[in-house]
């Protein structure tokens, strides 16, 4: 029904044809699928638009093909490369996330994909990649990792799992495969540009807005992890207050001094979370905590593009300073009364607390 070619690669063609969407590589000379998961259904015109094959079809309404830039760059060269990462197309912060696709020429065992910034630094690192031969597609939604969580985690603030926008700039695509013993890496250079809607926005601006998000994030991750450490430690500990209890006169008098300090790590850590929330509701009722109050900071910061107000550094200057007072207690109890309990727990007999 219809053919045209791409208007950037001369003599790549797409064919509109009763059962489908068909491709050439050589002006027509060799045809094959490129349907994918659209219908079996009559195309009756094809549109080139940018970098999107827009297909009008009968009966099934328009779908859009998003992103042809493999289609534009595949050659037998690629085909025959044990591994291949296409260039990227330029992502948008907020509003376009990075599409990178890249080809297999057999299954991997293992493949991981990184995104690294100019400095080398990991901005993320995505392992859910499809492993399997052939042409994949995986998208970058142009934010760092996010902060460290623990399970059952209720806040106000946001979600801390979501990192960090990433600021304009270069950045490395770098695939990693493994099938058996052979090691296969590629690495690709990505553009992320600022939203152009936000003109008056600039590159260093938004460089000032990601140091402070990213702060903060490290911030959240020091309370979060603050929080599995002591729930690691009250387990053992309350397991080893109850083995005292049922052992010797010399153990079980160790029972007290054992829950004593349960208690004293819980309080630094009803300070670092609330741990009365139980459910989405309960937020409402207890007052939030230090990690929430990072939380719902950054998260208000990045509602939009712009430089930092002097406001949000005052209060996370002032997040800090109460978040290292509760660290502190926490060095303390660990270094001096967790490591008082172990030597006596080692001279009674039972196991000490793995800290």
């Amino acid at each position: 029904h219809v053919v045209r070619e791409d208007p950037v690669r001369a003599g790549l063609l797409y064919a509109g044809t009763e059962h489908g969407v068909y491709v050439s590589f050589d002006d027509g000379g060799h045809w094959q699928p490129l349907s994918l998961n659209l219908p079996d259904v009559q195309v009756s015109d094809l549109v080139v638009q940018g970098q999107d094959l827009v297909i009008a079809t009968h009966g099934r309404s328009f779908w859009v093909l998003g992103d042809v830039s493999p289609l534009r760059q595949y050659t037998s060269a690629v085909a025959a490369a044990d591994a291949h990462v296409f260039v990227p197309s330029p992502a948008l912060r907020r509003m376009r996330p990075a599409a990178i696709d890249y080809w297999l020429a057999a299954p991997a065992d293992s493949l991981t994909i990184e995104i690294r910034d100019a400095s080398g630094r990991l901005a993320r690192r995505l392992t859910s990649a499809a492993r399997e031969r052939g042409l994949h597609r995986v998208y970058w939604d142009g934010r760092y990792t996010g902060a460290t969580v623990f399970p059952g985690i209720i806040l106000e603030g946001g979600d801390p799992r979501r990192g960090p926008l990433a600021p304009p700039g270069r950045y490395d695509v770098r695939l990693t495969s493994f099938s058996g013993v052979n090691r296969v890496t590629r690495t690709r250079s990505l553009e992320l540009r600022r939203d152009p809607r936000v003109p008056a926005v600039s590159d260093a601006d938004l460089h000032a807005q990601f140091a402070l998000a990213l702060a903060i994030r490290d911030a959240t991750t020091k309370a979060n992890e603050s929080v599995l450490t002591i729930r690691q430690l009250t387990t053992q500990l309350s397991e080893r207050a109850k083995r005292a209890g049922e052992g010797s006169a010399a153990q079980a008098a160790l029972a007290p001094q054992a829950l004593a300090l349960v208690d004293a790590l819980r309080a630094v850590e009803s300070e670092l979370y609330q741990v009365k929330n139980q459910s989405s509701k309960d937020k409402i009722a207890f007052p939030i905590k230090l990690n929430d109050r990072l939380t719902g900071l950054r998260s208000n910061l990045e509602r939009g593009d712009g430089a930092p107000p002097a406001s949000y550094r005052k209060v996370f200057n002032e997040l800090s300073a109460e978040l290292n007072v509760q660290l502190a207690k926490l060095r303390v109890l660990l270094q001096r009364d967790l490591a008082a309990l172990n030597k006596k727990l080692r001279d009674a007999g039972l196991d000490p607390v793995d800290p």
